[in-house]
């Protein structure tokens, strides 16, 4: 069962002193005052306002909860309570009313005190609300979410407040809430969980660590949506650690708390989120937004098709100050087979989706752990594929086909996993390949057709042999020792490898990656919207616009066309750049052109990319050529030998008789020499299976 979030919220209403004639003719003071006002905006709540419907606490009052009166939130600074009758509540068209009769105790008296002479001016209510259909979520005309409460499942307590100001102290959101209103634009990608659980290794029996930090840095390490204030508290902690940062300041108290805080990955993503103490709305404005890109609504993600600058669908118009996106939805990775349109102005954008991972069958259990794992039903029992031949994963040459879907996935894992190996100074052979987990996946995929365990997706049940063989990657060892299955896939110098590799296996390990840095997307982006915008002229080609387009969204780069990247910026390295060719708003064609290829972050990386092909194919080349060669010098040999043998009786055994016969048997034994030494040169330039087709 879900565990109950309790939040807190302020109100700026007055609070007064009434005074009660009591049993006795006595008067005694009452705090009243307005927990909540129904139907008023609240300040931003961290990225999103919210206001309360006027029936949202009818349920929860029907059941007469024992709901305590605190003051300043403390139970510890008890007032009153429901059920002794000294603390009343009532919904009325303002709000949530409350009377207490506080008791006749020193601390009751000042709080009295302090609320007839205004020191205590507003009071705060601690409610959770219902998990279904408790709150309602739309996103407002400048892309602001807004939150409804329309339930209220449980009322904890109410009371004056010292400061009605929506401050962390005062304030506390769910996460659920935090999730609902900003989304997948602020949850921590896997890197920053890495770092920040090699963080809380570190700090783990030392309190010498901010407390704040620590419960941080566990969202962190779960990739839980943060809240604005988190990240701004992040960008704090990076700012202090940059003060001292030096080199080699690994293992001090400064670096662990850098790994907290989410390493280095964690200070771009947090300095995108958070400028000068404010976030940066997430939202995504009709210019950022791109067709190909990936992004989330109140309905779900989904791919944008088309961006609508004009016109009407599905009863909504567009216009180019509100335009409408066309998307396909995805559910658990995979595109479904229908279209929806949203405003632009409610879609957040994110990473492509991919079949979820089981979050209760993550690396630490995923294989090997028969216990929980049931023979397949008859309906799982698939054999075969269309797509992979059998045999398909038996390496990591990466020849297996799956979703673009899983393919994206797949290399987030890797950059992700090899960007957290280099950080921790991790051996060559704690990396991995997208071959490697391609093979790892479609084995992982074939086993749930044998068992696997009840209520997991194939698509989890081949993810989660994904993270196991992570696991032994980065550990060198498995989290389970009966997992021995994928020792053929490890690098040949991992302790667990079966040093069974196969030269297809070898030639992954080497293989060069071909996907475009943010930079190059970044550049490309620009383009596209140049030449949207009509300024890239008329000879601009639409394979161009394609490419640009991959480009944008970081899809793997096929080798040849970053040979013909390359090709193009040392064609046009000066023709484009002609003075003021990227004036801003006076871009010439030439400049749209060298943005669509990526700009100038391309023009390095594919230089450098075409650079480690060549030595990738150097590398492996070489070797071939020299068994040919061998096999064809003792070829050569051979014909030698058998020309020697029939040529030398009539050169050399034959006696000359007379001066002008030697002359001329000289002049024949110099021609058969030099006949012979251009055959053994040919042969020597002709590869074996040239000699082999020649036969």
């Amino acid at each position: 069962m879900a565990e109950t979030e309790i939040e807190r919220r302020v109100t700026a209403e007055d609070t007064k002193i009434e005074y009660r004639e009591v049993d006795g003719g006595e008067k005694r003071p009452v705090i009243v005052g307005y927990a909540a006002v129904f139907n008023s905006l609240s300040r931003n709540l961290g990225g999103f306002v919210e206001s309360i419907h006027p029936r949202a606490f009818d349920d929860v009052l029907k059941t007469n909860p024992d709901v305590v009166g605190v003051f300043n939130h403390d139970k510890n600074y008890l007032l009153a309570r429901t059920s002794n009758g000294s603390l009343r509540l009532k919904a009325d068209p303002y709000g949530l009313r409350y009377e207490m009769m506080p008791p006749k105790t020193k601390t009751a008296d000042e709080v009295v005190a302090l609320v007839s002479e205004g020191y205590v001016t507003g009071s705060s209510f601690a409610f959770a609300v219902e998990r279904s259909g408790g709150d309602s979520w739309s996103t407002d005309e400048k892309g602001m979410r807004r939150r409804e409460i329309r339930s209220i499942s449980l009322l904890d307590d109410v009371g004056p407040v010292v400061r009605p100001a929506y401050e962390a102290s005062s304030v506390v959101v769910s996460r659920r809430a935090i999730e609902m209103a900003l989304g997948d634009a602020f949850r921590p990608n896997q890197t920053m969980a890495n770092a920040a659980r090699r963080g809380l290794r570190s700090a783990k029996g030392r309190d010498n660590f901010d407390q704040r930090l620590l419960a941080v840095a566990e969202r962190l390490a779960e990739r839980e949506v943060l809240s604005v204030e988190e990240v701004e508290f992040l960008a704090q902690a990076h700012r202090r650690c940059h003060e001292v940062r030096t080199v080699g300041w690994k293992g001090t108290p400064a670096w662990v708390e850098w790994m907290l805080a989410g390493g280095d990955s964690a200070e771009a993503w947090v300095q995108k989120r958070a400028v000068a103490g404010e976030a940066i709305e997430a939202r995504a404005e009709p210019d950022e937004l791109m067709e190909g890109d990936f992004a989330s609504w109140a309905g779900g993600v989904g791919r944008v098709e088309h961006i609508m600058r004009e016109g009407s669908i599905q009863g909504m118009s567009a216009t180019p100050d509100a335009p409408l996106a066309v998307l396909t939805p995805f559910d658990d990775g995979e595109p479904e087979d229908y279209m929806v349109a949203v405003m632009v102005s409610e879609l957040t954008k994110v990473d492509q989706p991919m079949p979820e991972d089981d979050e209760e069958y993550e690396e630490d259990r995923a294989v090997g752990d028969k216990s929980q794992s049931t023979p397949a039903p008859k309906s799982d029992q698939i054999s075969g594929s269309d797509k992979n031949r059998p045999g398909s994963a038996k390496n990591a040459a990466g020849r297996i086909k799956v979703s673009q879907a899983v393919r994206s996935g797949l290399q987030n894992k890797v950059r992700d996993h090899n960007a957290a190996m280099r950080e921790d100074e991790k051996p060559s052979w704690a990396r991995t390949t997208l071959g490697q987990l391609l093979a790892v996946y479609r084995r992982g995929a074939g086993a749930y057709s044998t068992s696997h365990r009840p209520g997991v997706s194939r698509g989890a049940w081949a993810m989660a042999r994904v993270n196991a063989y992570l696991y032994l990657l980065r550990n060198g060892r498995p989290q389970d020792s009966k997992y021995t299955t994928d020792n053929d896939l490890l690098p040949a110098d991992h302790p667990r490898s079966s040093k069974e590799r196969s030269v297809e296996a070898d030639a992954e390990e080497r293989a060069v990656d071909l996907r475009p840095t943010a930079a190059m997307a970044a550049a490309a982006r620009r383009g596209l919207r140049l030449h949207e915008e009509g300024k890239s002229g008329d000879g601009l080609k639409p394979e161009t616009v394609a490419r640009a387009n991959k480009i944008a969204r970081r899809e793997e780069l096929t080798p040849e066309h970053v040979r013909e990247m390359n090709a193009w910026f040392a064609r046009h390295e000066s023709a484009s750049k002609s003075p003021g060719w990227d004036t801003p708003g006076a871009e010439k064609p030439g400049f749209v052109a060298w943005e669509l290829w990526g700009g100038s972050p391309a023009q390095a990386w594919s230089a450098r990319k075409v650079a480690q092909m060549d030595r990738e194919a150097e590398r492996s080349e070489p070797a071939v050529e020299q068994v040919e060669s061998a096999e064809a010098v003792e070829q050569v040999d051979a014909v030698v030998h058998q020309e020697t043998q029939e040529t030398q009786p009539e050169i050399v055994l034959e006696q000359p008789v007379v001066s002008a016969e030697t002359e001329s048997l000289n002049s024949a034994v110099a021609e058969a020499s030099q006949k012979l030494a251009e055959l053994q040169a040919a042969l020597l330039r002709t590869k074996l299976h040239d000699i082999s087709a020649g036969c």
